[in-house]
């Protein structure tokens, strides 16, 4: 890299040449020209009434002020959110989700039928109970593990995160816990090895045996990778003291969040005792997203996203509930039984001839054959996958091996090859 032009003394650059600087990015930026707008009351109001209308702003950048906190807008809580339901929604969404399958909407169907004196074919208990039994049981099991992932959530959320702040004195920076969930845009933290990144962060510092500017994190949690990814220090904040970055005037600009977990771009800019601006351009070895884990000594790094604007939230998606292929080929076989059903109605109703109730005869036909579809049986699949579940979490030869969910067979296969491979084990 060549260095600056050291006859411009307004306008030093550590390392890197004017004609690497992003242009979108190298205007300096005095606190009254943050773009970014804090939301007012009723904003936040009318966001927590209708969440489907707020969404990420990607148009505009990002400015961080390290010395005066309050000018940064934070728009986003830190707060993870991986649950499925909410207590108002819970109970209509499940009843929807257990009345989409095959089964359970025709035993629906076969119990509304009883409330009709002239389709009535028995006690109407015998028809609701199994139903209540089938749906009661579902609803619990997506309780249960909704429930285990809101305790996850909490856990996370009550992390709590060394941050720096300046003390009174404004001589030196001293060290305060901060739960993860409360984090701002503009903190400065402080993370040791193997710890969790509760936020995306540029690196400021680095501290490691070689006494350089480099680290190293992991990122298999966001990308798949197992293998270690380089990250360094800017020049101008890993030999500035921590203090510095309190007293003096610095900024960070950064793009706007992106769904590119592999690129970025963004300028740090530093005012010195004497005036002098300098800067130096960002890049994506500067940066820390989040849910990435840290695997060298100690990093010090500056939060510019946090919630829904992080790289790891932007390429999630809503959780859904989704149908394995044990599922599929249940639902296909219960609508095999039901054709063999309307057949066996259809014969046994016109043996006994047509007339004026002979539809109303067929209709009976059918509520007396509907014992045929097994409505039982997707009870049993479900404890099989909770009760597997259960011992996948607790099976000593397969340490730290966590079944997220009562969801994780997508079909026979994958299942059989899992115990094979612990046989072998």
């Amino acid at each position: 890299m060549k260095e600056a032009d050291t006859s411009n003394e307004s306008d030093k650059m550590v390392g890197f040449s004017d004609s690497n600087l992003n242009d979108n990015l190298i205007e300096v930026v005095e606190p009254e020209k943050n773009q970014m707008k804090k939301p007012t009351a009723f904003t936040n109001c009318f966001y927590t009434v209708f969440p489907c209308f707020r969404h990420v702003d990607t148009t505009t950048k990002r400015i961080v002020f390290f010395n005066n906190i309050d000018d940064n807008v934070t728009t986003w809580s830190n707060k993870e959110e991986n649950h499925k339901y909410s207590i108002l929604f819970f109970v209509p969404i499940v009843l929807f989700n257990q009345f989409r399958q095959f089964g359970n909407f025709f035993y629906l169907i076969m119990t509304i039928s009883q409330f009709f004196d002239v389709l009535k074919v028995g006690f109407l208990f015998t028809y609701i109970s199994p139903l209540a039994m089938v749906v009661s049981f579902s609803m619990l099991k997506e309780l249960y593990d909704d429930i285990k992932r809101r305790i996850t959530d909490k856990r996370t959320n009550s992390t709590l995160v060394t941050i720096l702040k300046k003390n009174e004195t404004n001589s030196g920076a001293v060290q305060n816990n901060k739960k993860a969930s409360e984090l701002e845009i503009g903190d400065i933290i402080v993370l040791t090895k193997d710890c969790r990144v509760p936020a995306d962060i540029i690196v400021l510092k680095t501290f490691n045996e070689s006494n350089d500017n480099q680290a190293f994190i992991r990122t298999d949690q966001l990308d798949g990778e197992t293998d270690w990814k380089l990250r360094k220090a800017p020049g101008l904040t890993q030999i500035m003291p921590e203090i510095n970055y309190f007293i003096n005037y610095n900024v960070a600009e950064c793009e706007p969040p992106s769904k590119l977990i592999y690129n970025f771009e963004g300028v740090i800019k530093y005012k010195n005792d004497e005036g002098e601006i300098k800067k130096e351009p960002l890049n994506l070895e500067n940066t820390m997203w989040a849910s990435t884990v840290v695997a060298s000594q100690k990093i010090i790094g500056i939060i510019i996203y946090t919630g829904k604007e992080t790289r790891a939230r932007m390429n999630s998606s809503t959780p859904k509930v989704k149908i394995g292929i044990l599922d599929d080929e249940l639902n296909r076989s219960n609508v095999y039984l039901f054709i063999i059903m309307m057949i066996l109605s259809l014969i046994l109703s016109c043996a006994k001839g047509f007339d004026s109730k002979f539809i109303f005869v067929f209709i009976k036909y059918i509520i007396l054959f509907c014992a045929i579809i097994p409505i039982a049986l997707r009870v049993n699949l479900d404890v099989s996958k909770t009760f597997f579940s259960y011992v996948i979490n607790r099976d000593d030869p397969i340490p730290q091996t966590i079944a997220r969910n009562s969801q994780f067979q997508k079909n026979w296969e994958e299942f059989l090859m899992f115990f094979q491979i612990r046989q072998e084990l």
